[in-house]
């Protein structure tokens, strides 16, 4: 059996002894964990609006597991773990997303948007983060002056209670906008910044702990900021 096309908002069983002759490869589901076992090599499934999913290319993984936004793999993600980003002719994977309360790397090459919202580091969730980009070359295809990466800091009074640590390692990252309330560090990198960045440290009376703030960069092993 392969299922390539229509809608199935029903329950999807499949027995036993059929599970090695279907195939899905295209439709829309509501019961996606029932067939998530049975997609295409590097596909993945994406919830749309009305609460079904789609096969769409998984332009992002954690170990053999893909999937369709930088959100979910910051969701699935172990403490820890390794997202590889997929560098497909013609794609270009969209760079919002949350992620709190782990430390997570992203590794690969590809072309990138940070327009669609901004990509959250300790914020969004509970619990203090760290990203890195490590071995990773990201070259963006859009160019806008109001998203981007937002490195968070403990604020007073509001639900932003948590640090953001953003490692930049043997990378080159093509950005359009930074926001650094946290610590950042560059290490034998290159980030260069289309439409500037703002720096956010916060002074003793606005801080959880009643004590100041500061933001932080340091670029290390022949590192370049550039602002364009």
């Amino acid at each position: 059996v392969n299922i390539s096309a229509g809608t199935i908002n029903g329950k999807v069983t499949i027995a036993t002894e059929a599970q090695d002759k279907v195939a899905v490869s295209g439709g829309s589901f509501k019961d996606a964990d029932a067939i998530k076992d049975y997609l295409p090599s590097g596909s993945a499934l994406l919830q749309k609006p009305d609460g079904t999913y789609e096969i769409v290319a998984g332009l992002l993984k954690i170990g053999d597991t893909y999937y369709p936004t930088l959100d979910a793999a910051f969701k699935a993600a172990a403490d820890g773990a390794t997202i590889e980003l997929i560098n497909q002719e013609g794609a270009v994977i969209a760079m919002n997303g949350s992620l709190y309360g782990k430390s997570v790397t992203i590794t690969g090459t590809a072309k990138v948007d940070w327009s669609k919202g901004f990509l959250f580091v300790g914020r969004g969730g509970e619990g203090n983060a760290t990203l890195t980009f490590n071995n990773a070359n990201l070259t963006s295809a859009s160019d806008n002056a109001s998203t981007g990466i937002h490195v968070s800091g403990r604020e007073k009074d509001t639900n932003n209670k948590y640090d953001g640590t953003l490692v930049i390692k043997n990378s080159t990252i093509d950005l359009d906008y930074l926001i650094n309330k946290g610590a950042m560090t560059l290490n034998n990198s290159t980030l260069t910044v289309k439409n500037g960045f703002a720096v956010g440290g916060r002074p003793a009376s606005e801080t959880e702990s009643g004590e100041d703030a500061t933001a932080t960069m340091a670029l290390t092993n022949n590192s370049k900021l550039v602002v364009n």
